[in-house]
């Protein structure tokens, strides 16, 4: 264990003190009181419920510990040990607003850093682990941001579900999450959480997710699943039926906003509906994913990628999306395309492509299938834009200017064939079978593939093995 600073005991004391009738006061030493506080390894969450009359910290050998009582105790405790709250498995939490008969503890902490704004939860200062073991937190009953981590603060969460009704406060950053300083989560599904900007994260941190994270039917006007401010790490990583918040709405999956960064492997991102499920004004790359069953044709949406930014977009497949105005749109900045598969989108604008390069868009593209376009040609490029590299790739008609045209594609349904995310795999008589050169290997479902002779697209024919 840490050394307690005297700053802890001074706090400590201070809590004590203004929250005493709540279940936190001190029976002996102070100092003995909050090193047995502090020693709670895990803190057990064994109350599901979120009453008034709770107590506000969790005493060992006590019978109601609340969520909210033991991300206070992980505070206190801070500067003693990394601390680690876990949950019962498989029950559901519920969350109310914050106690407005407890103020004393909010302004303790509000006082003590800079970050604002209304929570549900206590803010995260230190370092802690919530264990979820299949647990649900249920935040139905209340319209503040969830979790909000501070600039000091580290969250670790995982095996957890959290939960609401679409009825938060649509001028919040962030439904479930803002995070300020470092969140991990793993294995956790964040669903119905509604925000202005960012209804499941609000990140100006930085964020790792892995291992099945999802987004689910999440609301914002500016990235419904995450708006990124900054560092963004996502691996398995699933968004599904997120929304826009109406009018002037972008990124029903991810906003990634100027000087930022996102990086997703292994992700998938399906039938968002009304606008574009992908925003990239930052630096983006995208590998190994999945982006399908997108998009509408109205609202001059993408089905699904908008790039005013750097992208790269890399073994990936774009496939039966709907867009108004072009499915994979390069607005401005550069985008890069290695070994994807764009194909059997729909575009409402007969001339606008299933790629559009527009104004000053530089763009390079290798070994990448861009065809079987509905109601429009494969590829819009404008005049403005620049096109630098065009290797080894087809298309359906000529409007890309690729080496190799036709409709012999013979792409199979999309399925995972293997991988995590879903993909068109190469029928027999494809003629984008070992038509690449120097592809990337692995390819979308991370199996090896050669570089002298390879096929076109996101994925190899012959497996390989694995890498």
């Amino acid at each position: 264990m840490k050394q307690i600073t005297t700053d802890s005991i001074r706090i400590a004391v201070v809590f004590i003190l203004s929250v005493a009738t709540g279940g936190c006061e001190v029976t002996s030493d102070i100092l003995e009181d909050l090193e047995r506080l502090c020693a709670q390894d895990p803190i057990l969450v064994n109350a599901t419920g979120d009453p008034i009359d709770a107590a506000t910290c969790c005493i060992p050998g006590e019978d109601q510990c609340t969520l909210r009582a033991a991300i206070n105790t992980a505070n206190i405790c801070r500067d003693a040990r990394h601390m680690r709250i876990e949950l019962a498995r498989d029950e559901t939490y519920t969350v109310s607003r914050v106690h407005e008969e407890r103020p004393e503890f909010s302004r303790l902490w509000r006082e003590a850093n800079s970050a604002g704004g209304d929570v549900l939860l206590p803010y995260i200062y230190g370092d802690l682990i919530i264990d979820g073991n299949g647990a649900v937190i249920d935040a139905s009953e209340g319209s503040e941001t969830l979790f909000q981590i501070t600039p000091d603060g580290h969250l670790r969460i995982r095996g957890l579900t959290l939960r609401s009704d679409l009825s938060g406060n649509e001028g919040r950053l962030g439904g479930a999450f803002r995070n300020q300083g470092l969140l991990d989560a793993e294995g956790v599904r964040i669903e119905r959480f509604r925000a202005r900007r960012g209804g499941g994260i609000f990140n100006e941190g930085g964020v790792q997710l892995a291992h099945r994270v999802e987004f689910v039917e999440n609301r914002a006007l500016l990235g419904a699943g995450i708006f990124n401010k900054r560092g963004l790490d996502g691996r398995m990583v699933s968004f599904r039926g997120n929304a826009s918040g109406g009018t002037g709405s972008e990124g029903t999956a991810v906003y990634n906003d100027e000087g930022a960064h996102a990086y997703f492997l292994h992700s998938s991102f399906e039938d968002h509906q009304r606008d574009t499920p992908i925003v990239n004004l930052g630096g983006m790359l995208l590998w190994a994913s999945s982006i399908n069953n997108n998009g509408t044709d109205e609202f001059l949406s993408n089905g699904a990628i908008r790039n005013r930014g750097s992208i790269e977009i890399r073994s990936t497949t774009i496939s039966r999306n709907v867009s108004a105005i072009a499915c994979v749109f390069c607005e401005d900045g550069s985008m890069t395309v290695k070994d994807a598969t764009i194909v059997r989108n729909e575009v409402a604008a007969e001339s606008a492509g299933s790629l559009n390069l527009a104004n000053s868009c530089s763009a390079e593209i290798y070994n990448t299938v861009v065809g079987e376009t509905i109601n429009s040609i494969d590829c819009g490029i404008a005049s403005s834009a620049s096109l630098a590299e065009r290797s080894a790739s087809a298309s359906s008609d000529e409007s890309c200017g690729f080496t190799l045209t036709g409709s012999d594609f013979a792409l199979e349904p999309l399925a995972p064939n293997g991988g995590r995310t879903l993909n068109h795999m190469p029928g027999p008589t494809s003629i984008l079978i070992n038509a690449g050169t120097a592809c990337l290997s692995p390819d979308q479902r991370w199996y090896v593939r050669g570089r002298d002779a390879c096929d076109i697209g996101a994925v190899e024919k012959t497996r390989v093995s694995e890498p």
